[in-house]
């Protein structure tokens, strides 16, 4: 009997089982423990500015399918997760960081329970169960799963994508009905990240039928239907942004993205980069990843293996990181957070280890504990070690990380008295939630030491505002991103220019408020533009301050 008989006899294997409901109310605990705190808190960072901004403006004007930022057309990137954002505003009122932020919390937890119910076809309760709680505490997920930005919904949909498509081939369904579903979905994961949803669901699929020697399921007269699909639905897309946008500009503006991310800072950067990618990406899977380790010290659980690479899922999830991996680790300057969507398969992985160490437990019993009780030592150095951090860091100690560092201590402690009487299953739900501490204890010391920080966003608009007259409404913003992070938070309309002689058809008589940073103007071209701003424009400065690292400053001025 192989591995997939095994699991499919298994009484516990349906996804109906009656203790579903009882998994499920616990990962929305553990969700709703690890990623509500706090999440109001941090102001705008990465791309998170671009997002509200753009929801706002939707909500505000009611147009939904031509995304504007400060007045410009925005289509470097797909509407759909400013639609969730929008919504989430809608519903509350507006667009903050905690309303902005929700959806991706929503959208993370959703993916936890797709990985729950799309595996009960090779992964029984206990296993799907390991799979979803892994997924939602890996310290990559948790970090982008908090955050108003497009990686949680493209985790999310291309998880979707992908065990569905295994689903429909294993099934089997009609290859017709296999590509059309598949496509039709990709077409929606599309609209959340572009392209790079295409290279990954092909990459995997194309690689898996492969190495099964099924590529004439790939290279069939359905997979053409399925494509024909695939271009409708992206085709009607392309119509609403062709009302606003010329084609040769949208391409332009996806040739230009790929290029700013492989353009090499200098003659070492892919040396740089394909040494520590690696180390770049190993933590963001932590401490899930950590369940390969027994296989290096224990021969019997070796021995074990070859009876999983009979299961597909198995089979299918190495290849989707085998097949997604590499292309980042060689492309330079790739970011660590493009990697994060192999996050659910690396689960899914571990969830079978998990299932082959939960059979091998009275054979391995008091290494698991071992283990448990060295991590459990580790976190509970950890807390102790906060304390001088906070110190060194002339930091107040919060009620709120008074409570997180005490629950860390005790939870760990508890741990160490305990875990020679626990089992495998119980030392999972330590790990998690120990994981879940330690990362909202750095949450909230990053948050406290943000605020402190002289160019804090909220504080320099703050700033900003108070030499503002009421009657400086438009602002104009001088620039495209150049400091969004600060005039998000502005409390008047923004409107983007792209060069300071724009000012001069600004001036319509009344208060003409401009912001620049210096990086801006020292760098400008053409260098008649610098005249203009520099000789030709009767202006004064107001104000002027850091607005990030380094001494790069943001500078406020009126036309005279």
């Amino acid at each position: 009997m192989n591995y997939n008989q095994m699991v499919s006899d298994s009484k516990n294997i349906s996804w109906r089982n009656k203790k579903s409901p009882l998994d499920l109310l616990f990962l929305a605990v553990v969700a709703i423990i690890i990623y509500l705190p706090f999440l109001g808190q941090p102001a705008w960072d990465g791309n998170e500015p671009k997002r509200a901004i753009v929801a706002r403006e939707m909500l505000k004007t009611g147009n939904y399918f031509a995304p504007v930022i400060h007045g410009q057309p925005y289509y470097v990137k797909p509407p759909l997760m400013n639609w969730f954002i929008a919504a989430g505003g809608g519903l509350f009122g507006e667009v903050n960081e905690w309303t902005a932020r929700l959806s991706s919390v929503l959208l993370t937890f959703a993916t936890s329970i797709l990985l729950y119910f799309l595996t009960g076809r090779w992964l029984d309760r206990e296993s799907r169960f390991f799979a979803a709680l892994a997924f939602l505490t890996m310290i990559g997920i948790m970090g982008k799963g908090r955050t108003a930005e497009i990686d949680s919904l493209f985790i999310c949909l291309v998880t979707l994508n992908l065990l569905v498509w295994l689903h429909g081939y294993t099934r089997p369904w009609k290859d017709s009905l296999l590509w059309t579903v598949s496509l039709a979905l990709l077409a929606v994961s599309f609209l959340s990240k572009g392209p790079q949803a295409i290279a990954i669901f092909y990459s995997t699929v194309f690689a898996y039928l492969l190495v099964k020697k099924r590529l004439n399921v790939f290279f069939s007269l359905s997979h053409l239907s399925g494509i024909i699909v695939l271009a409708v639905l992206l085709g009607l897309y392309m119509l609403t942004v062709l009302r606003h946008v010329r084609f040769d500009e949208y391409l332009f503006m996806w040739r230009d993205q790929i290029l700013q991310r492989s353009v090499s800072k200098h003659s070492f950067s892919f040396i740089e980069h394909f040494v520590l990618y690696p180390l770049r990406i190993i933590p963001q899977f932590m401490p899930w990843v950590l369940f390969a380790a027994p296989l290096f010290f224990l021969k019997d659980l070796r021995k074990k293996m070859p009876a999983l690479f009979k299961n597909e899922l198995f089979v299918f999830s190495l290849v989707m990181l085998a097949a997604n991996i590499p292309l980042y680790w060689l492309l330079p300057n790739t970011r660590v957070r493009y990697v994060l969507p192999v996050g659910p398969f690396i689960a899914i992985a571990t969830a079978f280890l998990f299932n082959l160490y939960l059979k091998q437990t009275a054979n391995n019993l008091q290494f698991f504990r071992r283990a448990m009780k060295y991590i459990a030592m580790a976190t509970l150095l950890v807390a102790f070690m906060a304390v001088p951090t906070v110190l060194l860091l002339h930091m107040q100690f919060t009620p709120a990380l008074i409570v997180l560092l005490a629950g860390l201590a005790i939870l760990s402690s508890a741990v160490i008295l305990t875990i020679y009487s626990s089992d495998l299953q119980h030392a999972l739900l330590y790990l998690a939630f120990m994981t879940g501490l330690i990362f909202l204890v750095y949450t909230e010391l990053d948050i406290r030491h943000d605020m402190e920080k002289v160019h804090y966003p909220r504080k320099v608009s703050r700033e900003i505002m108070a030499v503002l007259p009421g009657d400086a409404d438009p602002v104009y913003e001088i620039g495209f991103d150049r400091f969004l992070r600060v005039t998000s938070y502005l409390d008047r309309e923004v409107i983007q220019l792209d060069r300071f002689s724009q000012l001069k058809k600004a001036d319509n008589g009344r208060n003409v408020y401009f912001i620049f940073d210096a990086d801006f103007l020292n760098n400008i071209t053409p260098e008649q533009d610098r005249k203009i701003m520099l000789q030709d424009i009767a202006w004064e400065k107001v104000y002027s301050g850091r607005f990030e690292p380094g001494r790069n400053e943001i500078v406020v001025g009126y036309l005279k």
